[in-house]
């Protein structure tokens, strides 16, 4: 096994280290997303080329849920992820794991559908939790048609 650092790492784990912690809960909220989407930034650059990326509305029981589905070989049928982005229901956003979304299509040659949870604190838990229980009903119900 070897140690040494993918080159690609090398200016990510540099900048990580060299970085300040944030304390979130001390900032407002908002202040705090921009953070957590400029701390994301690095990880969608350069953009990984996909064959396929169709943004789309997922039905929800609070109203249209944002989501994106990725094909990383054009539209035949492939097995398929229901991608929950990290973010503790408070930060994330598609735009901040796309490239993560990105990447698991490419290396598992699955499809991935990423959605836009609500996010706390203006929807509290399980707000976010219930969305992700949408999006994998949608995907369980064919909801993609042949994806």
């Amino acid at each position: 096994m070897s140690h040494a650092i993918d080159p690609f790492m090398a200016p990510l784990l540099k900048q990580l280290k060299e970085a300040r912690p944030v304390d979130y809960s001390a900032i407002p909220i908002a202040e705090g997303r921009k953070l957590s989407e400029a701390a994301n930034a690095p990880w969608n650059i350069p953009r990984l080329p996909i064959a396929h990326v169709e943004n789309m509305t997922i039905t929800g029981a609070s109203g249209p849920i944002p989501a994106r589905l990725y094909h990383p070989a054009g539209q035949e049928t492939r097995p398929l992820i229901v991608f929950v982005h990290g973010g503790g229901w408070t930060f994330g956003s598609l735009e901040s794991h796309d490239g993560i979304a990105r990447h698991l299509a490419v290396e598992s040659d699955c499809a991935v559908l990423a959605f836009e949870y609500r996010l706390a604190p203006e929807h509290p838990f399980p707000a976010g939790l219930d969305d992700a229980l949408a999006a994998m009903e949608f995907a369980r119900t064919g909801g993609l048609g042949a994806g």
